[in-house]
């Protein structure tokens, strides 16, 4: 397909180009599935005639300090003329304005403001039975690592080895929990200024150590009250392991009663004001944080200052889950739904605060479950009733993965029906119900889906960004392969022919093969070659 070839694991990067949403996506630590949605939009032009594919027979297809010292002359004058009651008035008022200049706290960072958020790409390369994995930021146009992440992508590649776990990805900070095996207790963390590739130490974002170690104790007192206090040895700085969040920060520390789990506590910079230093504190206005099964997670989900214990529980049963429990500050909600593995995506924007889990399985992409967590009690949405999955590519040598990105517009999967059945892409953002609401106008085809033509055609190319036609009538040969590229669902789809540039068909939708085209059967013009998925 040379330039039209889209395969799915570049599918986020032609789809949301232009949509003027901040990028995100992580890596899940509990999980073989990355966090790549780096994403562009292709919208469907409009009023755009489509012009019939012919067949050969027949069928159609300076003065400030000056300034100063006269506003004084003049308050001097007006004070002199005021009675002794109205001076001691005066005089209090005064005073009353001076304690409150002095008793007010000085603030240590500035208030939060938006960054764009950043996606980041992992690619796993399986060689001689062992797996290494590289991370790297990747540019929305090119899907490729972009020169403005280039100190940050030699820092990613310093990385430990192991399965790391995005806390946060943004224009401003990356931080990331590395765990060495699968499931392992033992994780260390990576957080990287994005701008100079430089490590941050824990005095790069915190004022008073002493004071964070003591906010940490108390802290971490309320998020497990069940549990013994924090030793002094647990609570030195200097063996914190910590990442930033969009909220704030999260030290983790190991579990003294279950060596396979680490309990975390989120330290929020809205209540922790005075602790935090200016760099770290930009974030998103909207984001999605992905975290692990039977671990609990601190997230303020209602913006109210307090932080929120979420938890997604699961056994496998004979090594399927069936089902996961997913527990808001106590108050738990049954999602049924079958996996190999469970990825739970932390999704808040404008005020909604939604989880979207992934519901994995080894061999093809899964359902996504939606449990709504802006109110007190977890509400269970279900599955959407649309085929919905996350797209990745594998082959004998490894894998690089996808995961929905930003909330406000992430990827995905369904089937169209049009002309030919084929798996798509197109964007979607969290509806006001809490499910997935489809935003996008294309569809972009996962994988290939390849027709032959039966006849000699003539048809228009078109220009991929607008759909106006460049070339007239060109020739192609029976035989020829239509890759299917792209469609809006309902009218059109856009092929790729022999390489040589788009088509584009217009279709009658009936929901079922053959469809017609200019008022022939489709399965008269061409016959499905191959559908590789």
């Amino acid at each position: 397909m040379k330039a039209y070839k889209i395969l799915s694991g570049i599918l986020a990067a032609a789809l949301l180009s232009g949509c003027g949403m901040p990028e995100m996506s992580f890596d899940n630590a509990d999980s073989p599935i990355l966090n790549k949605r780096e994403s562009g939009t292709e919208s469907a032009p409009e009023n755009v005639s489509s012009k019939p594919v012919t067949a050969d027979s027949g069928a159609s297809s300076g003065g400030t300090a000056n300034s100063g010292e006269s506003g004084k002359t003049e308050s001097r004058k007006a004070e002199s003329g005021k009675t002794d009651s109205e001076k001691t008035e005066s005089a209090k008022t005064e005073s009353t304005k001076t304690e409150s200049v002095k008793t007010e706290p000085s603030k240590v960072y500035e208030d939060p403001k938006s960054a764009s958020a950043i996606s980041l790409s992992r690619t796993v390369t399986v060689k001689d039975g062992k797996s290494s994995t590289e991370i790297t930021a990747i540019a929305v146009e090119t899907n490729e690592a972009s020169p403005e992440y280039e100190k940050l992508n030699a820092a990613l590649k310093k990385i430990p080895e192991g399965e790391a776990l995005p806390v946060r990805a943004d224009s401003n900070v990356v931080s990331l929990i590395i765990r060495e095996e699968t499931g392992s207790a033992e994780i260390s963390s990576v957080n990287i200024d994005v701008e100079t590739g430089d490590l941050l130490t824990i005095s790069d974002l915190f004022s008073d150590t002493e004071k964070l170690a003591s906010a940490i104790g108390t802290q971490y007192g309320k998020d497990h009250p069940e549990l013994p206090a924090l030793t002094a040895e647990e609570l030195d700085p200097e063996k914190f392991v910590w990442a930033l969040s969009p909220d704030g920060c999260v030290f983790y520390f190991p579990d003294p009663e279950d060596a396979d789990a680490v309990n975390e506590t989120l330290l929020l910079r809205s209540a922790n004001a005075g602790l935090f230093r200016e760099k770290g504190t930009t974030v998103p206005e909207s984001y999605t944080q992905v975290f692990s099964v039977n671990e609990d997670f601190f997230c303020d989900c209602n913006g109210d200052g307090t932080s929120d214990r979420i938890r997604v529980s699961a056994s496998p049963e004979n090594g399927k889950y069936r089902k996961a429990e997913v527990s808001l500050n106590g108050r738990t909600v049954q999602c049924y739904a079958a996996a190999d593995r469970f990825a739970p995506m932390l999704m808040k924007t404008g005020g909604r605060c939604v989880l979207y889990l992934a519901c994995e399985d080894d061999k093809v992409p899964g359902d996504i479950a939606v449990i709504d967590l802006s109110k007190d009690d977890p509400a269970y949405m279900g599955i959407p009733t649309q085929s919905t999955g996350i797209p990745y590519a594998a082959d004998e040598d490894g894998w690089t993965e996808t995961l929905p990105g930003d909330p406000e517009a992430f990827l995905l999967e369904s089937t169209v029906e049009l002309i030919t059945s084929f798996p798509a892409v197109s964007e979607y953002k969290v509806g006001t119900d809490g499910v997935p609401e489809q935003s996008g106008e294309v569809y972009l085809a996962a994988g290939e889906t390849v027709l032959k033509s039966l006849t000699r055609m003539k048809a228009d190319l078109i220009d991929p960004e607008t759909g106006d036609p460049v070339e007239k009538d060109r020739t192609f040969e029976a035989g020829s392969e239509w890759t299917v590229f792209r469609s809006d669902g309902e009218t059109y789809i856009d092929f790729s022919v022999n390489g040589e540039g788009l088509v584009r068909l217009s279709g009658d939708p009936s929901g079922t093969w053959p469809e017609k085209i200019g008022g022939v059967a489709a399965d008269r013009l061409f016959e499905k070659k191959s559908d590789r998925s």
